[in-house]
């Protein structure tokens, strides 16, 4: 096909493009380099072996590893390690340069396949923005596809090299590629695939087909079949032979192209999707058919690069929905070089066609134009795409329990593209949001004004508003959403723990104590055997003095789950506050026999026996909290204070003395210890003993108060 502008073989021109495509990188990629990585799964997984293996080299193979078996890539991260360590920065960049790698090398096997400069970079640039396979340049653990792509364009350069020359030398090289690409991802044996393709389109003939393919199949199978075998435990060996689905194997080759096809450009949120659509696999199948067409027609290379694609997609044929987070994107990484070729071919196929009715001038300031703008498109896609990475990172930040930083990564998602994020991401933000003891209502209005009917955000706004003042239009709103779906358990159940949450963070960090019974209150109502509810709201009852109710709850939680320590635990505190001393013992006796190492139960149970003079059982008591906790100041200065109220003064120098060894700075423990000396008539050791203390006593402390007032004259 005619060029639409004559590019000359020279030296600038490679430089110029080198130039440009490293600028596009960045402009599309770069704002990725300061995303974190995950703080739990692969990639963790992955740095904890590589952390094994530094120490321990014979860990490379063990089958006590967490992540695959992956030569290449465990040399790339081990070298990325020793530079970097756990710096994400790092990691970010070493995936952006190889990305840019792999796009140059594209443009350099396309030239080598016969393909004229104009297509080869033209394709080369719709690859390295293609946002079809955007999570491959967002994760750090998929530089593995990136790597399998380099390593089997190299391969396939060198078998083409083989098929002109017929040297061994080729040969080996496509050989040794292929084993490099199939042990960093195994459905680079696909490749091998497109290599014989490439033998019967050059010689059409059976016979040496058969001499030159065979071998290399057989190869290649070995090879696939050992990369499997040496990490038989992980998820991609047991999803490649278990689960076998003849409706998805199907269906999944069709739905990878056409996801390839509909968000090769532009993402939408129906392209980050996991479910296969109808009008997904009907594109695929079309691109099928264009594909053969092409073929057809002999309109090359773009034929052989469709079929590039179409193989590309075969190895996750059999690949279950439920490994999908935001659809196959990942998955597509090695096809979408084949789409690329295709879809630049069109694009200029397109422009050339109007050779009749535009000149030569007009139909280069079409292209550029089309051009740019698809161009354009794409970066932007790619920008907001990256908000799915710090989405995803935020979700493993939450499930570690550091809900700080992870509500900080779904901020920067909002900021990153807000429009093309799940409903599901608000929600998620908003329950961090509530653990955190704030209200997300701008958020939550940003998430309702691109899903306005989604009852999850609906529930949630209610949920702030009802936080914000406990309005009967917030009732309102809560009610009509879980009346919506009467049945359904899971959306009511989020609305009790979101509420829970709320009231939790109130109670601990705000110190809201009397919203934090409303809202724990609230959760109740919608779900009336919310044991935790019922817990903290008794913790929450206390601190507003209402003993009464504090109990009740308590009562109820035990009653719902008879093995609740701290249930047991502060109900006996109730009792004590109450002067019920036997109750409170027998709550407190609950709680020790349930955890027994629980040292604040031994503790407050030893205080409720001192109070009703059962001194021995106190002492004991104490005695047995110092034999589980020996290293306990606090152990010591309750039994301590026991031997003091009985009298027994020297008893009681000897256990503070014990409590301040254990915490020398504590302020409380010398003060006894002096306490205790000087009733004990131990003058000068007292004396001694609150000098100290006095040293570790502010200005203004009342105990440093009554300390000078026994030295005054």
């Amino acid at each position: 096909m005619q060029t639409c502008f004559p590019i000359p073989h020279c030296r600038t021109t490679y430089l110029v493009f080198v130039l440009f495509t490293l600028a596009l990188s960045w402009m599309a990629l770069g704002n990725l380099s300061g995303h974190l990585i995950n703080a739990e799964g692969d990639e963790q997984d992955l740095l904890h072996d590589v952390q094994h293996i530094k120490t321990n080299p014979a860990y490379l193979v063990s089958p006590d590893r967490w992540a695959p078996v992956r030569p290449p890539l465990d040399l790339l991260f081990l070298i990325a390690h020793t530079l970097w360590g756990y710096s994400p920065v790092g990691y970010h960049l070493l995936q952006i340069g190889l990305h840019l790698l792999a796009t140059l090398l594209l443009a350099y096997t396309l030239v080598k396949l016969g393909a004229d400069r104009e297509l080869a970079l033209l394709s080369a640039l719709f690859f390295l923005l293609n946002v079809a396979h955007f999570r491959s340049v967002q994760w750090v653990i998929l530089i593995n596809y990136i790597l399998a792509l380099i390593f089997s364009l190299t391969a396939v350069i060198h078998h083409v090299r083989f098929l002109e020359s017929n040297r061994p030398f080729h040969r080996l090289v496509t050989l040794i590629a292929l084993a490099a690409a199939i042990f960093t991802h195994p459905s680079s044996a696909a490749v091998a695939l497109f290599c014989l393709y490439l033998s019967w389109q050059k010689q059409r003939a059976l016979r040496p087909l058969l001499t030159q393919g065979v071998p290399l199949l057989l190869v290649v199978l070995i090879l696939t079949i050992f990369s499997y075998l040496v990490s038989p435990q992980h998820q991609q060996a047991q999803g490649l032979i278990s689960n076998f689905d003849l409706s998805r194997i199907l269906s999944n080759p069709f739905w990878y192209l056409g996801r390839l096809l509909s968000t090769s450009f532009y993402l939408t949120p129906a392209g980050i999707g996991n479910i296969p659509t109808a009008w997904e696999i009907g594109l695929g199948v079309l691109g099928c058919l264009s594909a053969y067409l092409l073929f057809r027609y002999r309109i090359f290379p773009a034929a052989d690069w469709a079929i590039w694609a179409i193989l590309m997609v075969l190895p996750f044929a059999n690949n279950a929905l439920d490994r999908q987070i935001v659809g196959p994107s990942r998955q597509l990484y090695l096809a979408s070089a084949g789409t690329s070729v295709a879809l630049a071919w069109a694009l200029r196929a397109l422009v050339m066609q109007t050779q009749d009715w535009l000149t030569r001038r007009q139909k280069q300031i079409v292209f550029a134009t089309l051009l740019a703008g698809l161009l354009l498109a794409s970066g932007v896609s790619l920008k907001r795409a990256s908000s799915i990475d710090s989405w995803l990172v935020g979700r493993s930040y939450e499930a570690i329990g550091r809900f700080k930083i992870a509500l900080s990564q779904y901020h920067l998602a909002l900021e990153e593209g807000d429009s093309i994020l799940p409903s599901k991401v608000y929600a998620y933000l908003a329950v961090t949001a509530f653990g955190q003891g704030r209200l997300p209502h701008r958020e939550l209005a940003q998430g309702l004004a691109h899903y306005p009917d989604d009852p999850q955000l609906n529930l949630m706004m209610g949920i702030t508003t009802f936080a914000q003042g406990g309005s009967r239009e917030a009732e309102k709103q809560i009610h009509l959403v879980l009346n919506a779906d009467p049945h359904n358990k899971k959306l009511l159940s989020q609305a009790a723990i979101s509420l829970c949450n709320l009231g939790i963070s109130y109670y601990n960090h705000l110190q809201r104590h009397q919203d934090a019974v409303r809202l724990f209150q609230k959760a109740l109502d919608l779900q009336p055997n919310y044991t935790n509810a019922y817990y903290n709201l008794g913790n929450a009852q206390i601190a507003t003095g209402n003993l009464k109710e504090a109990k009740v709850a308590f009562q109820s939680t035990i009653q719902r789950q008879p093995n609740h320590v701290l249930a047991h635990r502060n109900l006996g505190a109730v009792y004590f506050q109450e002067g019920h001393y036997n109750k409170a013992i027998a709550s407190f006796q609950q709680a020790v026999q349930l955890a027994p190492k629980d040292l604040l139960a031994q503790l407050t149970l030893a205080d409720a026996y001192s109070k009703t003079d059962r001194f021995q059982q106190a002492v004991q008591t104490c005695q047995n909290a110092i034999l589980q906790h020996p290293d306990s100041s606090r152990s010591y200065r309750k039994l301590g204070a026991i031997y003091f109220n009985q009298g027994r003064y020297q008893d009681a120098a000897t256990a503070f003395q014990q409590a301040v060894k254990k915490a020398p700075q504590h302020t409380q423990a010398n003060f006894y210890f002096a306490q205790a000396l000087h009733f004990a008539g131990n003058i000068q050791a007292a004396d001694r003993q609150y000098q100290k203390t006095l040293a570790l006593l502010p200005d203004t402390s009342s105990v440093r108060q009554r300390i000078l007032a026994m030295y005054a004259p």
